[in-house]
């Protein structure tokens, strides 16, 4: 696949274009953080400036450990803006951590450098990458009070020793800690040897509108969370890419989540990601309490090499709620039949459209060919920028189940009311109404 034979940067730069050109809207809400942007202490970064104190872009710092340890030296909460550029340790002494985040803090990327309000910003255009040149972790969140990641490309992360955890971003939340937010952020060829290449998470989070590319690992190589019992975990609007591998009995290749309380997966598409268990997703129960429900999602050219491996989704000891998604040539080691796309003895399926169907015609699932548009894209290869996973105009996959539809708990439509069903997809787009099946 590509991300194994281009540059970190070659690959940033693709899933910038990418996103540009394939008619993506993303969230831009920038006020559901519990974050006053009114009255919180707003500093700047900007590349190469230097001597600055942050008030203004004009005197700007050039470091953005420099405006962190300005913001936590004061009480309240804090913004740290970040202009477009690209940022990167600048000396050794960064090799564990390029950022290390703190608490009660926004960082928001994507500014030109003349922006008032940071409504203002437009971070696709304005890429801010974080390249960690294979620090150990290019963003540590160790946290107690809140913080916020939103509009960064984070890549070059490298946490290869034993145990290694957290490439491109390593969160260790205290208990009973305000949870963080992370949105509009690309992780993207990062590594952990053991778990979480792109992003580790051990509590309460909520990830929005992010794309996981290239990313390695032995668990959860995109993304891996550990939740805890009673604790709601939001992953909703995300892109898993050609994640993981094949190698050393992993699991997880797009994400791995150990949950023990409510956790919800809502308009995600997995697609030529690779793992030993669970190419695409891995669910692991550590709780009664675990109510893990995936909604409106897409599986898609993931793939496992062994027998029984599930190349889509595979959940162990997990009763999770699957509604109104799509698992489709998924592979395994007898190519794509129903065990290659998804499986797990106790998972609830519901009206869910599964390629080579057997055992699994419960209510509303069928086989029907969702007819993608272009699912492995010009290249042929699964997993990459070119590929188009909505439907066609001639696709039989069929309706969803409205009822069985989450809440939308992450406001993806931006208007403050959480209780509603999810109202939109993956690419922010309204779904009418109705409920149909995949992540578009």
């Amino acid at each position: 696949m590509y991300h194994r034979t281009m540059t970190p940067l070659t690959t940033v730069a693709l899933v910038c274009l990418a996103l540009a050109t394939a008619g993506c809207i993303f969230d831009t809400d920038d006020g559901d953080d519990g974050r006053d942007p009114y009255t919180a202490r707003v500093y700047r970064v900007k590349p190469g400036a230097t001597g600055g104190d942050g008030a203004d872009w004009s005197t700007a710092f050039g470091d953005i450990n420099a405006a962190l340890q300005a913001a936590g030296a004061q009480d309240g909460a804090a913004e740290i803006w970040i202009a477009a550029g690209t940022y990167g340790p600048t000396s050794s002494l960064d090799k564990s951590a390029f950022i290390n985040m703190v608490d009660d803090t926004g960082l928001y990327g994507g500014f030109a450098g003349t922006e008032t309000a940071r409504g203002q910003r437009d971070w696709i255009a304005n890429e801010t990458i974080l390249d960690g040149g294979g620090a150990e972790h290019v963003v540590i969140g160790d946290l107690i009070s809140g913080g916020t990641l939103d509009g960064f490309t984070i890549t070059g992360g490298n946490h290869s020793e034993e145990g290694g955890r957290g490439g491109g971003a390593y969160f260790v939340i205290a208990t009973a800690a305000t949870p963080p937010t992370i949105r509009n952020c690309r992780f993207v060829d990062n590594h952990a040897e053991q778990f979480g290449g792109g992003l580790y998470i051990n509590r309460s989070t909520r990830i929005v509108n992010c794309d996981f590319v290239g990313n390695t690992s032995g668990t959860g190589a995109g993304l891996f969370m550990h939740g805890t019992e009673n604790e709601p975990m939001v992953v909703a609007n995300c892109r898993f890419l050609g994640n993981g591998n094949d190698e050393d009995m992993n699991s997880g290749g797009g994400m791995e989540i150990w949950s023990g309380g409510e956790t919800t997966v809502v308009n995600c598409l997995f697609s030529g990601n690779r793992a030993d268990f669970g190419a695409g997703l891995c669910l692991v129960s550590l709780s009664e309490a675990d109510t893990t429900t995936v909604c409106y999602c897409t599986f898609a050219g993931n793939v496992t090499t062994l027998i029984d491996g599930a190349g889509g989704l595979n959940a162990s000891d997990s009763d999770a709620g699957v509604y109104n998604s799509i698992f489709w040539d998924n592979r395994e080691y007898y190519g794509p039949r129903e065990t290659a796309q998804i499986k797990g003895r106790n998972l609830r399926i519901r009206y869910c459209t599964i390629d080579s169907l057997a055992t699994l015609a419960a209510t509303g699932n069928n086989a029907g060919d969702p007819a993608f548009i272009d699912a492995d894209g010009p290249d042929d290869i699964y997993g990459t920028l070119d590929d188009n996973l909505r439907q066609s105009g001639v696709s039989l996959a069929g309706a969803g189940d409205i009822a069985l539809v989450p809440p939308d708990v992450a406001d993806l439509d931006g208007d403050g009311v959480l209780d509603e069903r999810t109202p939109v997809n993956l690419a922010n787009e309204m779904r009418g109404g109705t409920a149909g099946r995949g992540a578009y």
